[in-house]
């Protein structure tokens, strides 16, 4: 099944919705079903006589609500869809849309605002290119970052690409989401977590890095895309999908989600609830997969691209890329202080600036694909 949430005009203003994919096809023409209005049809066929409240509060129109229902919210998705399948009626008892057309809403990210970001590196390949003698806690230990919820995006908005940036690289990169609380798992039990997959491209700001010394932040927090649906995890085979992006019709990657891959969402799940609660809505990052990002490759985006990044089951998002501007970029210029700058200081800030005068000079190649290592 393959779950989204999307936005419908209305005469207050658009409203977010969830739903489920009707025909497996995100074209178009595909069918999307509205779950809780859906729900409600299904109630009242069944002589509910409150089916509007009970809809609401068993199938509730919020991603991250239904994920909270669990199992009981996912049963009862599918007897919609399926209630719908051999419906002929498309509207429900007081005029609303049960089924959707794809071209007449807006998709956003399945996922919102998720309750948290987990981007791990588990793809050897990945780690090659800039490390041929991989570290040794790349086999003992999963390694991530935390990501900012707040710039999650969807499968139809832009890539930001940021005022304080010259290499601009996108991510392709599968995620799982929890649908469960837990703590302390152990991997075994791990995969009853996932309530399904999506794609991420994991925007980087790569020439950012050395000022994030206490790891990744501005070089990683002003955009994470997701979507443009949640596959289940009973309809997803994450050892072995194809994927690929592409930049302006070029194919800049093509691969398998399951390739020399070392730690897979069942150990990432487990290592991250080891003395720490997860809860549903959490959103756990593969890594690059393979070498599906502008690092491995040496190529790099330019605002006015068109990113397309796809994985088999899942779909595809497209998306362009929009430059932001801000003369007064702290991040680029530098941020006043209130104290001496030493000597030492001065001299990395200088190398810094004269680093980006050349970047800007090597225009959209940008480095090969071990300089940034």
């Amino acid at each position: 099944m393959k779950l989204v949430t999307f936005e419908v005009p209305t005469p207050v203003g658009p409203a977010q919705r969830i739903g489920a994919v009707l025909d497996d096809d995100l074209s178009a023409g595909a069918g999307i079903a509205d779950l809780t209005s859906g729900y409600a049809a299904l109630l009242f066929e069944s002589g509910e006589t409150r089916a509007y409240e009970a809809a609401g509060a068993l199938l509730p129109p919020d991603m991250l609500a239904f994920l909270e229902g669990g199992s009981g919210a996912r049963q009862r998705a599918q007897q919609v869809v399926e209630f719908l399948r051999g419906h002929t009626e498309r509207t429900g008892r007081r005029g609303e849309t049960l089924v959707f057309r794809r071209s007449d809403v807006r998709l956003l990210s399945p996922l919102p605002r998720p309750r948290s970001i987990r981007d791990y590196s588990t793809y050897e390949e990945h780690m090659s290119t800039r490390r041929p003698e991989k570290p040794p806690v790349f086999y003992h230990a999963a390694t991530c970052y935390k990501g900012n919820p707040e710039s999650v995006r969807g499968p139809e908005d832009s890539i930001l690409y940021p005022a304080y940036t010259d290499w601009l690289d996108p991510e392709l990169e599968l995620a799982c989401v929890v649908d469960r609380r837990g703590r302390n798992l152990a991997v075994e039990e791990a995969s009853g977590y996932i309530a399904g997959y999506t794609i991420l491209i994991d925007l980087s700001a790569r020439d950012i890095g050395p000022k994030d010394y206490l790891g990744p932040y501005k070089m990683k927090d002003f955009c994470t895309l997701l979507g443009p649906c949640l596959v289940t995890a009973d309809s997803f085979d994450e050892d072995d999908a194809r994927c690929g992006i592409r930049v302006n019709g070029e194919t800049w990657f093509e691969g398998n989600t399951g390739h020399r891959r070392h730690h897979h969402s069942p150990e990432l799940i487990a290592y991250a609830s080891d003395g720490e609660d997860l809860v549903p809505g959490d959103v756990i990052g593969s890594g690059t997969i393979g070498l599906g990002c502008s690092m491995d490759i040496g190529k790099w985006l330019r605002p006015g691209d068109l990113v397309e990044a796809w994985i088999e089951g899942i779909g595809t998002i497209s998306a362009s890329v929009v430059h932001e501007t801000n003369e007064r970029s702290y991040v680029r210029n530098g941020l006043p202080g209130r104290l001496p700058v030493p000597e030492h200081a001065r001299d990395f800030i200088e190398q810094f600036k004269e680093d980006a005068r050349q970047r800007i000079e090597a225009g959209a190649e940008g480095p090969g694909p071990r300089l940034l290592s």
